[in-house]
């Protein structure tokens, strides 16, 4: 059984995830390091939770997630997040909790008009 991936080739995003509007996390399956940048082609995703992963950041494409509605990456090893998040305008929730974030100078997070919920929290 596969429970580690290290990259999602693009043939997989292209082929399984186009036109969804939901990708939520396996709890059999841990992603490594990082997302590829595929992932920014899944126009019409409106939740995405990647949560309990190794990912040390997450891709700038990510911003070009224009649907997006809710946003989850807690419990990972992120210690930012991309500037552009604040692009997502119809961001509804973020979940970011218990990583290793550092800083969030960069987020805009005025700009999150429809944003009504944030979690920031973190736990060492």
């Amino acid at each position: 059984m596969i429970s580690v991936l290290c990259y999602i080739e693009l043939i997989v995003f292209s082929c399984s995830f186009e036109g969804k509007k939901r990708l939520f996390h396996n709890p059999f399956l841990t992603i490594y390091r990082y997302l590829p940048p595929e992932i920014g082609s899944l126009r019409k995703l409106q939740e995405l939770d990647l949560s309990f992963n190794k990912l040390k950041n997450l891709p700038n494409c990510i911003t070009e997630l224009g649907a997006l509605k809710f946003l989850k990456v807690t419990n990972n090893k992120l210690v930012d997040l991309p500037s552009g998040i604040s692009s997502l305008r119809c961001l509804e929730s973020l979940d970011v909790s218990n990583n290793r974030l550092t800083s969030l100078r960069s987020v805009k997070f005025g700009s999150l008009l429809t944003l009504q919920y944030l979690n920031l929290q973190v736990h060492f």
